[in-house]
């Protein structure tokens, strides 16, 4: 019972203690489950009870060709209603405030020859968010299992986007 106690214990101030950097490494895990890449940024910050400021936020490009990153802004405010977050399905998101946004998209453009004998040439499209290889291959929508019984859901009131950049490259490869 005492190894149980003082277990508890070291377990509660670490909470306390270290709380702000595990809502760190817990929102980059949840943020790369959501996105599927790797999620990295140069300072998370939590001010209590409902605010969060990110800055250097970058999604992490899997299949790098040209750009490093699929997604990069420089600083990122949200500001929520505590109250929906811990006990609605519906969750209020004051404001929602995005500085310097960029989104960098690759598209490659494959031609595959089909036959050897034959001139029939398959155009195919590969691009870093995995869009097109759900058009080429029209697979249907991925279908969550039912694991939950509660959602959430999102009202953002205010949203401020400002000098956003898209960057995008595309490349031809021919394999015939």
């Amino acid at each position: 019972m005492k190894k149980f106690s003082v277990i508890l214990i070291l377990i509660i101030a670490n909470i306390i203690f270290f709380n702000k950097q595990l809502i760190k490494i817990y929102c980059s895990y949840k943020f790369s489950n959501w996105t599927e890449k790797k999620v990295v940024f140069k300072e998370f910050k939590v001010e209590y009870p409902n605010s969060i400021f990110i800055n250097g936020l970058k999604i992490i490009n899997s299949n790098t060709i040209y750009y490093d990153s699929i997604f990069e802004a420089e600083k990122i405010d949200i500001n929520f209603n505590l109250k929906s977050l811990l006990f609605n399905e519906l969750i209020i998101i004051n404001y929602l405030n995005i500085e310097k946004p960029k989104f960098f998209l690759e598209v490659i453009e494959k031609n595959i020859k089909l036959e050897e004998s034959a001139k029939n040439i398959e155009i195919t499209y590969e691009d870093n968010i995995g869009l097109a290889k759900k058009i080429n291959e029209n697979t249907p929508d991925k279908v969550w299992p039912p694991q939950k019984k509660r959602h959430k859901f999102f009202n953002i009131k205010k949203q401020y986007i400002r000098r956003k950049s898209f960057y995008k490259n595309i490349f031809y490869a021919n394999f015939l």
